[in-house]
């Protein structure tokens, strides 16, 4: 009997024969709805977190297809890829919120009443490291806003970077052959209503001071 990673293949590439030996299994050592896919010439191993085996087959199987997509390098569409798709863009109704940094869930108050009429549902808000390459991150699969230490001191630039992660979690993505586009018009729109109308460029300053403070400092 055909597994769930061997049907995903046959529907995906129903004139292509499959000439490694595919398996699938769950691992408890990823985060909730986390995934990937090792393979040689010889056998092809998915493993998914095991938070999926309470998930539709039908959006397994639509998993499944996306990696097998990255790997052959092809675009198509299926009813498992859109369904999987969906499921992705509300996830975040999945994920439980434990961590919610005091600071930050202050200002993300103040960003939630001013710009989304007080409407989005707080997500874990936790600190990153000290960094000025990742200052933020907004991941779907744990409803999380990552905000780097490095801002702490920088309310306004903070907020801002904050205020971004925000709307990824309104716009969530579009996907278009297999790929996903996270940075929308209507994204981009929305982050020119900032209040801090040189944000962007006040960031790329802060940064750049910081960078040459961590060279001189050795």
């Amino acid at each position: 009997m055909e597994n769930l990673a061997e049907k995903a293949f046959r529907e995906l590439f129903p004139n292509r024969q499959l000439k490694r030996i595919i398996n699938i299994k769950y691992s408890g050592h990823f985060k909730d709805f986390n995934a990937n896919v090792s393979y040689d010439s010889e056998s092809m191993q998915f493993s998914l977190s095991k938070a999926w085996k309470e998930i539709s087959e039908d959006i397994q199987i639509g998993l499944v297809q996306h990696l097998l997509l990255k790997i052959y390098k092809s675009k198509k569409n299926t009813i498992n890829l859109d369904l999987y798709d969906k499921f992705m863009k509300n996830i975040t109704k999945y994920a439980k919120v434990t961590e919610q940094d005091e600071l930050l869930s202050h200002y993300f108050d103040e960003l939630n009443d001013q710009y989304f009429n007080g409407m989005m549902n707080k997500p874990n808000l936790i600190w990153g490291t000290d960094s000025t390459a990742k200052l933020g991150c907004y991941t779907y699969g744990t409803d999380s806003i990552m905000i780097s230490t490095v801002l702490k001191e920088e309310p306004d630039l903070l907020k801002f970077v904050l205020y971004h992660e925000m709307l990824h979690k309104k716009h969530t993505f579009t996907t278009k052959n297999n790929k996903s586009y996270y940075h929308t018009k209507a994204f981009k729109d929305d982050e020119k209503k900032f209040y801090l109308k040189n944000a962007e460029q006040q960031l790329e300053r802060f940064l750049k001071r910081k960078r040459w403070k961590k060279l001189l400092s050795f």
